[in-house]
């Protein structure tokens, strides 16, 4: 039977894993653990995004802790360790700017986003404390600024902005069970339903 073998947030869109049986389960879940596997994302956010730090791909790591409270759905992002945190790693690439998209002229960025870890809400969580929530993210942004927005079909906006859009398999061992996905990758674009000019 088909397993899931990782998960996205409610409301965010994109690629998942499936594999056909728990052995092939068994060898994604190995592969993700030894970072064999790469998932990219792409989103929209608030504001300009500021480069600086890039590695040669382009890509800025910002490095922060994560602390999953046992009640409530929200998730807070710390600069320090502490007790029941855990360490996140995202690595950001700007990938354009929409200048006077937002209320006030506000610009909104799209980003390629990549899982170095891959904690509940990471993605949006961890933009929302470096001050770029995600597009229609009312848990994390605002839904005073997302009011500002009409989707697709001229209603507001009702989902994040927050696609995920790259698989990339690394080289996986000659006897891995998944070695014939050794330097594959498989994407999908996003499906963006905001309304803004140019996109």
């Amino acid at each position: 039977s088909l397993r899931l073998c990782h998960r996205l947030d409610l409301g965010t869109g994109g690629l998942v894993m499936l594999a056909f049986g728990p052995e092939p389960l068994a060898a994604a879940l190995d592969a993700m653990r030894r970072g064999r596997i790469v998932k990219r994302y792409r989103c929209l956010v608030r504001g300009r995004w500021e480069s600086g730090g890039e590695d040669p791909d382009g890509f800025a790591t910002r490095d922060a802790w994560l602390e999953k409270p046992e009640r409530g759905i929200r998730v807070y992002i710390h600069e320090s360790d502490g007790a029941g945190r855990l360490p996140i790693r995202t690595r950001f690439r700007l990938l354009r700017v929409f200048h006077d998209a937002g209320p006030d002229g506000e610009a909104v960025s799209e980003l390629e986003v990549e899982l170095g870890t891959g904690r509940t809400h990471q993605i949006r969580a961890h933009l929302a404390w470096l001050g770029h929530p995600v597009l229609g993210d009312g848990l994390y942004g605002q839904n005073s600024y997302n009011r500002h927005f009409t989707d697709t079909a001229g209603g507001k906006v009702r989902r994040q902005q927050l696609f995920a859009t790259s698989l990339h398999f690394g080289m996986l061992e000659k006897n891995h069970r998944l070695a014939y996905l050794s330097n594959r990758r498989f994407e999908a674009p996003p499906r963006y339903s905001v309304c803004i000019e140019g996109l």
